[in-house]
């Protein structure tokens, strides 16, 4: 499968390749992808039915009903974590060797999610850490690092190294073309919250009589999730083909070559 660029490329042909893709890959990815989906609206519902605020409660109750919930909070944050650990690796696996050509089984991707979960664990508890200690020091060293450090699943996955080692890994990969790739995921991000808004805006244009029965909420959140997992795949792929890009920028005709053989 020839999809990737051999030299560097511009904003518009990242974006195709990404498309072009996502398509190719789109056959190997939907187990996953259901399983994603799965995993997101029974989520929801749960959190919805464990960890929901009664509507009469004041905000002192409130509070006292989340601490009351925090071990309950605490074993669903994991239980994400670990799954979407799971699933989002899987995908990257199965990306990668779709664009290499080699075979695999989505049993085999998901044991590769499972062998890499902790060090993506510890990259994203650093990752984390280093966002906000930037957001509280200055709005602008938190945004540029949320991107900076954003490639390291990709780094886990495909390059086999560490948490901390992945995220300088990514860091110096981005921060030459930090703009560069904060422009290729602006467009299909817009796009996404064009979605998203349209999404939440039926209520209002459906009237209030359906937004006052009991399941509407919950259909509208699931359809939301349900989208979600859909979507995220596709930022995975767009993820790959510009890491793929930045390793062509940094690295040049070295690995250009490597990749012709």
């Amino acid at each position: 499968m020839q999809i990737l660029p051999n030299q560097p490329a511009s904003m518009t042909q990242v974006l195709a390749t990404s498309i072009k893709l996502y398509s190719a890959c789109f056959s190997k990815l939907l187990g996953l992808i259901l399983a994603l989906a799965v995993f997101l609206v029974s989520l929801g519902l749960f959190s919805d039915l464990i960890i929901g605020i009664p509507e009469t409660a004041s905000a002192a109750e409130g509070m006292a009903f989340l601490i009351v919930k925090l071990p309950s909070l605490l074993s669903v944050g994991f239980v994400m974590s670990l799954l979407s650990f799971v699933l989002y690796s899987a995908m990257i696996y199965r990306i990668d060797n779709a664009v290499n050509q080699r075979e695999d089984t989505v049993l085999q991707a998901l044991q590769v999610g499972l062998d890499k979960f902790l060090p993506m664990l510890v990259a994203t508890i650093l990752y984390s850490l280093a966002v906000m200690i930037g957001f509280v020091a200055l709005a602008i060293p938190g945004l540029i690092l949320s991107l900076s450090l954003s490639f390291y699943l990709y780094f886990i996955v495909i390059d086999n190294m560490g948490g901390y080692a992945s995220l300088r890994a990514s860091h110096n990969l981005v921060w030459a073309n930090w703009w560069r790739t904060a422009s290729v995921f602006t467009v299909p991000g817009i796009v996404l919250t064009i979605i998203y808004l349209s999404l939440f805006f039926v209520p209002g244009i459906m009237g209030d009589a359906l937004d006052s029965s009991p399941w509407f909420t919950t259909f509208f959140n699931a359809l939301g999730n349900i989208l979600c997992a859909f979507i995220s795949p596709y930022f995975f792929t767009l993820g790959y083909v510009q890491c793929h890009d930045l390793k062509l920028r940094q690295f040049g005709a070295d690995l250009a070559g490597r990749l012709a053989k």
